[in-house]
């Protein structure tokens, strides 16, 4: 019966469903705790193909925004070098398109940093914006590794982005846990992290789902 009424409803999907194109630049950078050069250019790091190109919306995530040592992991201090690259952010977005961008949400954890940008005219249809944070190193109990996410709503679609530092290395032990890692990440942001079961934020529930950033996988 459910498989006779889904052929229906997908032969009748024209009556009751519009399609958007909407362009998502998602760029990830891993800093290496290193110290960006003052006023810092990443004009063609965002828009590689000048104005040929240009997004509707950013999801930009960076790993080791600061150095991973052992005072940073414990006091996650790291809003100096968020303050500067939403600066350089925003400074980089209103010169390449007279401030047709606005921040919509944030999300940090000790060196990941996950920031989300859309232009002015869509912004009316973002809603149910909701960032979550998995802290995956040493027991799931520090965030030098982990992930930084942000989902929302477009119009009636629910878009799902995972910023991802993983566990780094080569052996066989490692690469399991990294997929392990992965899983976690899947099972828990949205939903256990930030105290809630509603159904409609866990992973499986967006129709666009993307985990990017340095997932430390390696080619053999």
């Amino acid at each position: 019966m459910q498989s006779a009424l889904n052929l229906e409803l997908f032969k009748q999907e024209s009556s009751f469903t519009t399609l958007d194109l909407l362009k998502i630049n998602v760029s990830s950078w891993n800093l290496g705790g290193a110290k960006p050069m003052e006023d810092v250019d990443i004009s063609k790091w965002l828009f590689p193909l000048g104005k040929e190109y240009v997004p509707d919306m950013f999801i930009i995530g960076f790993q080791e925004i600061v150095p991973l040592t052992a005072k940073n992991v414990v006091t996650n201090k790291n809003a100096d070098m968020i303050s500067y690259w939403e600066k350089t952010i925003q400074r980089c977005l209103d010169e390449s398109t007279n401030g047709d961008y606005v921040k919509i949400s944030n999300e940090s954890m000790v060196g990941i940093y996950i920031t989300m940008w859309a232009r002015r005219n869509i912004q009316k249809h973002i809603r149910e914006v909701t960032t979550s944070s998995n802290k995956l190193g040493v027991g799931n109990t520090l965030g030098n590794k982990g992930a930084c996410s942000i989902r929302f709503k477009y119009k009636d679609s629910g878009l799902c982005f995972a910023c991802c530092h993983l566990e780094s290395g080569r052996s066989e032990e490692l690469e399991l846990l990294r997929r392990k890692q992965m899983e976690k990440i899947i099972q828990t942001a949205f939903v256990k992290e930030r105290g809630t079961n509603m159904a409609q934020f866990s992973w499986a529930n967006h129709e666009i789902k993307v985990m990017f950033g340095d997932l430390n996988f390696r080619s053999t």
